[in-house]
């Protein structure tokens, strides 16, 4: 049976007010008595009548849709981040659509944006192609980056101080002055694992401590695993301090180095990783890390998108959020008898 659809006039008509006032009643801040409110939504309860966003978009030329694009969700940082920043946009009256990116799928998420004719677009993860966010420019879709920057300074951004964060665990591990340390990389080309990566050199160059070797987990669980193992099982002298690039890659190096290699953390090696997502505080992994402080992130990003959908940006603004190095005892050798 073909279903009956009630409109603004029929509402305006039964209520005896406008359709402006239809529309007003419905838009979250519009100015409107509360008579007239009260009045409409009596009429539009007893009718069923629910606004039509697309004749609303058509009207005030903004949807109130929010492009959401995530690379993955391996990592447990960005289901948070998603969550969080969900409920904010819903709080603020708009509409979340989720899409997941590859190379592949750039072409396919800009028509998809334009289709829904999205008011704003957040880029969150550090592995997207800076091609789409080209692609999102020329179609003038306002773009954020969550957790990453355009070296090229051409969109606004949200970012945890990953330099400041790279130094600060370099200079820590020095104090436990280890022989060999290792970095395990995140994907070479992103601004994340550049600055972490300069913030943990400059520091181990301050401290005048060499680093024993690098190696390229891509921000790849297994990879990362895979290649550490390796460096234990080759000749020269095992490490003895890893910096992980993140936690979601940490995680798979410790449980390789406690139930594969049947190695002590701390005691034979200490493990340090980045973001603090919610297992690295498990008693399992207890893992050291330096904190991605994701609700400060999240209300800078929301205070960025206002600027965007209200077109009042001064100028492109890229927002650093400090963070802090969070000290657990995958990285601390006195307590080693409770690690394993």
């Amino acid at each position: 049976m073909k279903r009956t659809v009630i409109t603004s006039k029929v509402v305006a008509e039964k209520a005896g007010v406008s359709r402006s006032a239809v529309s007003r009643c419905f838009t979250p801040g519009a100015v409107i008595s509360e008579k007239t409110r009260a009045k409409v939504l009596a009429v539009a309860t007893e009718l069923g009548y629910q606004p039509n966003a697309l004749a609303r978009t058509l009207i005030n030329g903004r949807s109130k849709i929010v492009g959401l694009v995530v690379g993955y969700f391996s990592n447990p940082f960005y289901p948070q981040a998603v969550e969080l920043l969900s409920n904010e946009l819903s709080a603020n009256g708009y509409h979340v659509l989720l899409f997941f990116s590859s190379s592949e799928s750039n072409d396919s998420i800009v028509d998809q944006m334009l289709q829904y004719q999205c008011d704003v677009a957040i880029l969150m993860s550090t592995t997207l192609s800076s091609s789409l966010h080209a692609a999102l420019d020329q179609q003038n879709i306002p773009t954020i980056l969550f957790n990453r920057i355009d070296r090229l300074g051409h969109g606004a951004s949200v970012t945890a101080d990953n330099f400041k964060g790279g130094y600060a665990i370099g200079e820590y591990l020095c104090t436990k002055q280890p022989e060999r340390i290792v970095y395990v990389a995140g994907l070479r080309e992103s601004s994340t694992n550049e600055d972490r990566r300069a913030g943990f050199l400059k520091a181990l160059k301050t401290h005048k401590k060499p680093l024993f070797c690098e190696v390229s987990g891509d921000y790849d669980e297994k990879k990362a695993a895979r290649l550490v193992k390796a460096l234990f099982q080759a000749e020269d002298a095992s490490p003895d301090a890893i910096f992980v690039a993140n936690d979601h890659m940490a995680y798979a190096v410790i449980d390789m180095i406690r139930y594969e290699l049947q190695l002590n953390i701390p005691g034979d090696v200490l493990v340090v990783g980045f973001d603090d997502a919610p297992p690295s505080a498990w008693p399992s992994y207890s893992l050291t890390t330096y904190s991605q402080p994701l609700e400060p992130m999240v209300s800078a990003t929301i205070k960025l998108f206002r600027s965007l959908v209200e077109k009042s940006p001064k100028e492109v603004e890229n927002i650093v959020v400090p963070g802090r190095l969070i000290e657990r005892t995958s990285s601390m050798r006195e307590c080693s008898q409770h690690s394993n």
